[in-house]
């Protein structure tokens, strides 16, 4: 139980330490990160009839763009208390971490998977890069809503078969636009990026 008090503590201090710094901290622009892959030649109803491969597959969408179904699965595939944490989940990082030295994964925010992927590298300290992801999420969260930081993520997230972004894996895997993707397609392709 002492453990857990500890643990806790800490984590509170360091949920209002980032919190002081997300408020400060000049962040670049995520919207100018988001890589933009390679050349995509659609048909007037929309199905790729040519991609450059060797780049990868992205098409940007708005969120608006993007079926209910398919941010629903996604939120509950990666983070099922997106809306309601500050970009770092307090209860599962004291998850993670009343398990260490076990595992320290797991714990990772959309909000997090988007820090790493837009400005962290290959960070080989996992713990230095978890505590910069947490750093990052905070400053995402205190800039941007949770729909743009939903639009980020789902813009920039790798689906395997060289399709990066949602719209990009709606095609790729069922020649449909992301608005077109029902709940069996968008669990699916939210089940891909574990």
């Amino acid at each position: 139980m002492r453990r857990l008090i500890d643990v806790a503590t800490v984590l509170a201090g360091g949920l209002l330490a980032l919190a002081v710094y997300a408020h400060a901290a000049p962040l670049p622009d995520p919207y100018d990160r988001i890589d933009a892959g390679g050349t995509v030649v659609l048909a007037s109803d929309g199905t790729i009839l040519w991609r450059d491969t060797a780049a990868g597959v992205h098409i940007p969408v708005n969120l608006e763009h993007v079926s209910p179904a398919a941010i629903e699965a996604t939120i509950a595939a990666e983070d099922q208390r997106f809306r309601e944490h500050p970009g770092v989940d307090p209860l599962a990082v004291t998850r993670a971490v009343v398990r260490m030295p076990l595992t320290l994964s797991g714990a990772s925010t959309i909000t997090q998977q988007l820090a790493r992927q837009l400005y962290l590298g290959g960070e080989d300290n996992l713990l230095l890069r978890k505590v910069r992801e947490a750093q990052i999420a905070t400053q995402l969260e205190a800039h941007y809503s949770k729909d743009e930081i939903l639009e980020l993520y789902l813009n920039q997230v790798y689906y395997g078969r060289g399709a990066y972004g949602i719209e990009a894996a709606a095609r790729v895997y069922f020649g449909v636009g992301a608005a077109n993707l029902d709940l069996a397609r968008a669990a699916f392709l939210a089940g891909l990026v574990q």
